[in-house]
């Protein structure tokens, strides 16, 4: 369980990146929320055991994430 001192650093830190300005902070939000909700509909419409087929639907959200700088920390 995590010490109530390292909840408040990671509660600082999301409000750190969310004031950023990078290209996906400035989307509108409703926009990623639909793209996201396609990309798991895509995703999810897979059979179980088709990893293949999922290999290259990780290079989206790689690729977002490495937009918006948020690998930084978790790298």
């Amino acid at each position: 369980m995590a010490s109530p001192g390292a909840s408040a650093f990671d509660i600082r830190y999301l409000d750190i990146i969310s004031s950023r300005d990078t290209s996906i902070h400035r989307l509108d939000p409703r926009a990623k929320l639909l793209t996201t909700l396609a990309y798991i509909v895509a995703v999810a419409s897979f059979d179980k055991y088709t990893v293949t087929g999922l290999v290259p639907s990780s290079y989206t959200p790689l690729s977002l994430s490495r937009s918006g700088t948020f690998l930084s920390r978790i790298c």
